[in-house]
């Protein structure tokens, strides 16, 4: 019951985040948390905790946005199960490097996902606005690995189950 909960705080801070800090931030240095987040709960935790997590923060993210429709709790949902279903069959060794990729397919999938909703949005409505681009998508996939390297290194030292990809000071091969 109490990881329950601490899934939902979890969602409810990320949502937070995502609608009333990160456009506080200049444009190159809106740091995300959403995908960091659910990548990293998919990888440590329970598939189900990590859909609490995100259909959480999508609930308040689709709360701020009146006069957009843009599925985000479907997106997220269909995003989350792809991602559980790659690191539990494709990548598989729970690595840092995996989890980047991780990372970086999610943000592939957001990304395809917005510009088809977008697609079928101009073709009901006559709505011409349409899908555009991250404006710098190159930063907004540093921020996505910084933050899914980082968050990694700290939940495998503090719980020990990962295998660290980078060798600790001391622990070397005796050539001789």
């Amino acid at each position: 019951m109490m990881k329950f909960a601490l899934a939902i705080l979890l969602g409810l801070f990320v949502g937070i985040w995502e609608v009333a800090v990160r456009p506080a931030f200049p444009s190159g240095f809106e740091f995300p948390m959403l995908l960091p987040i659910a990548v990293l709960v998919v990888i440590t935790s329970r598939p189900f905790r990590a859909l609490l997590v995100v259909v959480t923060a999508t609930i308040i993210m689709s709360a701020y946005q009146l006069f957009t429709f843009d599925l985000l709790i479907f997106r997220w949902i269909a995003i989350v199960l792809i991602i559980i279903s790659l690191s539990k069959y494709w990548l598989t060794n729970r690595s840092v490097y995996s989890s980047i990729a991780l990372g970086f397919l999610a943000q592939l999938l957001d990304w395809g996902s917005r510009y088809l909703v977008s697609r079928a949005g101009t073709l009901v409505t006559d709505f011409t606005r349409g899908w555009t681009p991250e404006y710098i998508w190159s930063m907004t996939l540093f921020w996505d690995a910084l933050f899914i390297a980082i968050g990694f290194f700290i939940l495998a030292r503090m719980s020990g189950r990962f295998q660290l990809s980078v060798q600790q000071s001391g622990a070397g091969y005796n050539v001789f």
